[in-house]
């Protein structure tokens, strides 16, 4: 019978593992060679051309959904496939990474090589305008073999350019990531006082008494965790959703006897009130900002920073030293 020496099954796969990543790497190397000899000109300093600042529409077409943006009094909308407020930081990342970019190498200047490049209607298509006149436009590709570059073409040339950069996530986003996620945007220093409305515990107040944070449960008042106040005011002055119920029709919102309620009152007599329901058995809450038709989406977790109790709050009282002699005695 034979017989395998001790450690034979060990070094096998061993000798295996390392072929692999031997063919890996010749992989690697082989498609970056390929992707060097594609290049046929330099063209290392050009900068793609439009005056951003006129830009007051921006369209992406792509595969897997379109959208529309568009500059207003208020800052960037978003007009299809919705009308809803726009994440102000994603749209001006988009626009200061088309100022930014950087065109190194002209590719191949053949239409048949659009698709292999994903610079055709399998990429990403921008369109930058200004009113109903067209500043520029482009289609965003696939990466290059180091992640470090894009494939790049005007939609006016056949030609294929090779961008600095992994721009396509800038792009790419999808409607969540689009809309602003915003629910209240306070300064926390506006923030008066806050009424936290619960089925377990009824109202508390938390209000700025005589230079100190007080929590109030019907006749009776204490002082507030300075560390937990700060936390909080913190929290409700930036609340932002996790994520957004576009589709209503299933669902039922009882308002006569909702779960949670969270009331702001600001120092210059305005308020925010958000109502809270539980979605039973996904850990998450519907909530309705007062005056807003929105119906946002927040995590039990998300929820849970806000969502405050009596002893979440109130400080917990200092020992007199006569008392806590008279329990060291004991």
């Amino acid at each position: 019978m034979l017989v395998k020496k001790k450690g034979w099954g060990m070094k096998r796969s061993s000798t295996i593992l390392l072929g692999v990543l031997i063919v890996l790497i010749l992989v690697l190397v082989i498609s970056k060679q390929v992707e060097k000899s594609q290049v046929r000109k330099p063209v290392k300093g050009k900068k793609v051309e439009v005056d951003i600042a006129r830009v007051d529409r921006i369209s992406i077409i792509r595969p897997r959904g379109s959208f529309v943006f568009e500059k207003k009094a208020g800052g960037w909308y978003l007009a299809q496939p919705i009308s809803f407020p726009a994440h102000q930081e994603f749209v001006t990342q988009l626009l200061n990474k088309v100022k930014e970019l950087n065109i190194e190498n002209l590719i191949s200047d053949k239409k048949n090589k659009h698709n292999k490049f994903k610079v055709d209607s399998t990429g990403t298509q921008v369109f930058l305008m200004a009113a109903e006149d067209t500043l520029n436009s482009f289609v965003v590709g696939k990466p290059g073999s180091d992640y470090r570059h894009t494939y790049f073409r005007y939609l006016n040339s056949d030609e294929v350019l090779f961008v600095k950069g992994s721009i396509a996530r800038f792009f790419n986003r999808n409607l969540r990531e689009w809309r602003d996620k915003t629910i209240f945007n306070y300064a926390e220093d506006d923030i008066d006082s806050l009424k936290f409305h619960s089925r377990e515990e009824g109202l508390l107040t938390l209000k700025f008494v005589d230079d100190n944070w007080k929590v109030q449960k019907g006749k009776e008042e204490f002082e507030a965790k300075s560390d937990v106040v700060e936390r909080l005011l913190r929290t409700v002055a930036d609340l932002k959703t996790n994520d957004f119920q576009d589709d209503t029709t299933q669902v039922a919102l009882n308002y006569n006897n909702p779960d949670f309620i969270l009331e702001v009152f600001l120092a210059n007599g305005s308020e925010g009130r958000l109502t809270l329901f539980l979605n039973e058995g996904k850990k998450r809450y519907f909530a309705r900002k007062s005056g807003n038709e929105t119906l946002f989406v927040l995590y039990k977790g998300s929820a849970n920073q806000f969502m405050k109790k009596l002893d979440d709050l109130k400080k917990k009282e200092e020992k007199k030293p006569q008392e806590e002699s008279k329990e060291s005695k004991e």
